[in-house]
């Protein structure tokens, strides 16, 4: 929290914060209401994967404003493990 309180000094509304630390969503929420009055958004992710991650891309979980994600969603696709789609 107090990282996120002093690189949001520096930021602009518009500007998205991502954290990837795997935090209980209730935090999330918490920070990103604090963020929302500034018009910084939030997006909070989960990562999953260990070690084949890390080698083939890990399992991103993304959560907050879909104006965010939509922001976002090209480079999370491109990091992000990649299945074969069927169907």
């Amino acid at each position: 929290d107090e990282t996120i309180s002093k690189l949001s000094g520096y930021m602009e509304p518009g500007d998205i914060i991502i954290d990837g630390g795997n935090e209980w969503f209730p935090n999330s929420i918490k920070r990103a209401d604090t963020l929302t009055p500034k018009g910084i958004q939030f997006i909070g992710m989960g990562i999953s994967g260990g070690e084949e991650g890390a080698r083939n891309g890990p399992s991103l979980m993304p959560g907050g404003p879909k104006q965010a994600y939509d922001k976002l969603a090209p480079i999370f696709e491109k990091v992000a493990a990649q299945v074969p789609r069927t169907g």
